[in-house]
């Protein structure tokens, strides 16, 4: 089966992620055929075409242009600095995340998803505090309910159906709210 990737376009780079799906051949073993026929219409000589292999690390396709269509030259290393950025601009999951995305991202189990498709997830911030974070994206999340403990976050998540907040967190850092011991009736401002 042909290889299984996502397609990204940032300025003069056309960036591909290998899924890494099982029974798919790997973008590396594909990389032919992709240019000839799945890029060919968006190649240009003042595009570069990097790819993330299936082990994670980052590699330039080179291209030679015959009469304006592209063909496989060869792979070449990409420097440390380009990566790193290409790491910055590229989602962490495309889709519905996996177990194995979330984990990757530095979220923790348990995982649920909430109405309207949204993710929740634990993630520790510190030896003090564990965060239910909520609206797990590609590139990180959008709110965050801290609590003292792993147990206290865990059953908390546990407990919430997605509607309004969590129980007994102390901290919101979005809002700069917080509550002594987790008690909505003590709920103070301080950013």
């Amino acid at each position: 089966m042909n290889a299984s990737y996502y397609t990204f376009h940032v300025t003069k780079f056309i960036r591909i992620v290998d899924r890494d799906l099982q029974g798919c051949r790997s973008v590396t073993n594909d990389i032919a055929r992709i240019i000839k026929n799945d890029l060919a219409s968006i190649l240009s000589p003042d595009k570069r075409l990097i790819y993330r292999d299936s082990m994670g690390r980052w590699d330039e396709v080179k291209l030679s242009f015959a009469r304006g269509i592209g063909c496989f030259g060869g792979f070449a290393p990409v420097d440390n600095r380009l990566a790193s950025s290409l790491d910055l601009l590229t989602p962490a999951f495309c889709g519905d995340p996996s177990d194995k995305d979330l984990l990757a991202m530095g979220y923790e189990r348990p995982f649920k998803v909430l109405p309207y498709g949204r993710v929740a997830a634990l993630q520790t911030i510190n030896s003090r505090l564990v965060a239910i974070v909520v609206d797990v994206h590609a590139y990180g999340h959008t709110d965050a309910f801290y609590y003292r403990s792993r147990d206290a976050a865990r059953q908390a998540l546990e407990k919430w159906d997605g509607t309004n907040e969590p129980q007994h967190w102390i901290r919101h850092p979005q809002s700069g709210r917080r509550r002594d011991n987790g008690d909505a009736a003590q709920e103070y401002f301080q950013p």
